[in-house]
This record gives structure tokens, C-alpha cells and sequence, in this order.
């Protein structure tokens, strides 16, 4: 997703802010990915290092971006795949698990990432 920010309160486009996602073992780990560098000064993750060769610079992280909520027979429909028990889902496109709750009859998704600024000055 990228989000333009236009003028003073929305309508200024020298300002660009990019939602980059990751696939983290746990969030605390796309938490330290974003303020963390390696030995040589740039950022450990190759994505951030791309973006911070480009003049891009880390503003904000959040451990859920985007939730996605669906019953059971809409997540077999979305991702033509039967579901057979609870658990954690990995689903051929999504960057994270769904997390499975066959009593609850629901599906949910969560996205974490890193929101990183640039100047287009």
C-alpha cells in the first residue's frame, strides 16, 4: 500500500510513505528489524536497506496493519483449500499464517509491518 500525503493535512505530495511487509517468526522481531543496523551501518533487513539507499528513513512500525476476519467456508473458498482443523494456515500469497478457530467457525489474518518516509523535495 502506498500512501500519498497531500498539502498540510492531506494534500502535500512531497511526502511518501510505504507499508513494507515481512514474514517475522515472532512480531518483537519485525520490531527490531526496523531500528536495528548491522556492523556496516545499514539496516539489517534487505528491504530497509533498499529503502534507506533511496532516502527513505523508518517512522513507525506496527505489529497488526491490516486484519482480515472470515468463516471457515470463506477461507476454503478464497483459498480453494479444505480446512480440517484449528491451528495456524500458511496460504499460498499471504505473508503470515491465519490463524484457524473451527469452534469460533472463524479465520483471521494479520499483517504487521514497517512504515518508512520519504522526502520528495
Amino acid at each position: 500500500m502506498i500512501k500519498i500525503i497531500l498539502g498540510k493535512k492531506y494534500f502535500n505530495y512531497l511526502n511518501w510513505d510505504e507499508d513494507i511487509r515481512f514474514i517475522p517468526d515472532n512480531l518483537k522481531i519485525l520490531m527490531e528489524m526496523a531500528v536495528k543496523n548491522n556492523k556496516d551501518g545499514k539496516p539489517f533487513d534487505p528491504w530497509l536497506r533498499v529503502h534507506k539507499k533511496l532516502g527513505g528513513k523508518v517512522v513507525k512500525t506496527a505489529e497488526i496493519s491490516m486484519i482480515i476476519r472470515g468463516k471457515i467456508n470463506e477461507w476454503e473458498k478464497w483459498t480453494n483449500t479444505v480446512i480440517c482443523g484449528s491451528g495456524k494456515y500458511i496460504f499460498k500469497d499471504a505473508l503470515n499464517p491465519v490463524e484457524i478457530n473451527i469452534e469460533k467457525n472463524e479465520g483471521i489474518y494479520t499483517d504487521p509491518c514497517v512504515w518508512v518516509h520519504y522526502s520528495l523535495k
